[in-house]
């Protein structure tokens, strides 16, 4: 079986060795944090995330160079943050909806995903110094529960697509660090994670993942209303799984790069944010180049306090 999986984000995929049309995904564990404005307050928000990817099947292009197969990725996120002194718990919970179509057949896989929980440490800077020049450091890391759901068998005697599961069945380690500057208005944020997956009970063990995106933006503020456009770049690259990882075997088809541009908005009214974004690939390179993704976007509300 075979697994593509991102650091972004919050993440996962597989396949089999010869057939790269059940190569695609994401992985909706891997979180990444961008941006924090009112860094002060608690907030509790809904997330919503979508990515689409295109599989070429290896086998049959020499046949029909259009075969192939196409991966809807919907996660919903319940998620929030809590302010202890100079830490924050950040707290993800996911609700997967993915499906698989090639040919005629559409395949479904619907149920709640891998909880992952973060504490981060402020090490520079307070959000509310009130100077034209402002920075703000925080670091920390997490880790990510075998909570979803996971068709154990299915995966077990490969009757099914690794890549669409809900969770992955296995604990992983995440550490990240997020950096604003600014002066007055406008200013960049710099954020990466980087994720150390191991094998679940299965020894099916998905690749460790980078992510880096570096966004430029300007706060406008009028009364109650913020609005925070951002436009900038992130870099995701996924090591190669292993299929049986205490043989050490691994796929050769897996693991590989995407750089994506950017472009955010975020609005805040009184107690309430909103945020959309969207991200389109300008170069990738994943499992020999027969995967590749479409765009991801994402939406989310939220409630301070």
């Amino acid at each position: 079986m075979r697994k593509i999986a991102l650091a972004c984000i919050i993440i996962c995929c597989m396949a089999n060795t010869n057939i790269a049309c059940t190569l695609c995904g994401c992985s909706s564990s891997n979180q990444y944090l961008g941006i924090l404005p009112q860094s002060h307050s608690n907030f509790a928000g809904l997330q919503y995330l979508y990515s689409t990817y295109s599989s070429a099947d290896m086998d049959a292009r020499e046949n029909d160079p259009e075969a192939k197969s196409i991966q809807y990725y919907n996660t919903i996120n319940l998620w929030g943050r809590y302010n202890v002194g100079r830490v924050q718990l950040f707290a993800f919970l996911p609700y997967i909806m993915n499906s698989h179509v090639e040919a005629s057949e559409t395949d479904k896989i619907n149920g709640p995903g891998d909880i992952t929980l973060l504490a981060n440490v402020r090490l520079i800077g307070n959000s509310c110094t009130g100077k034209p020049w402002t920075q703000y450091l925080q670091a920390g890391g997490g880790i990510k529960l075998p909570t979803g759901a996971y068709q154990r068998d299915a995966i077990k005697y490969e009757e099914g697509l690794p890549n669409m599961q809900a969770g992955t069945h296995s604990f992983d380690f995440i550490a990240n660090a997020n950096y604003t500057i600014a002066h007055k208005n406008t200013g960049f944020n710099l954020d990466a994670s980087y994720t150390l997956t191991t094998a679940n009970p299965d020894q099916y063990k998905y690749g460790n993942r980078l992510s880096i995106g570096l966004v430029g933006f300007y706060s406008y503020k009028r009364k109650q209303t913020t609005l925070i456009p951002q436009a900038g770049i992130r870099y995701d690259r996924a090591g190669g799984d292993y299929d049986r990882f205490n043989e050490r075997i691994k796929n050769d088809m897996t693991g590989g790069y995407q750089l994506y541009a950017t472009a955010r908005v975020q609005a805040y009214y009184g107690h309430w944010g909103l945020q959309v974004a969207y991200h389109k690939p300008i170069s990738q390179y994943y499992a020999d180049g027969l995967v590749k993704n479409k765009f991801k976007t994402e939406t989310g509300v939220y409630f301070l306090f």
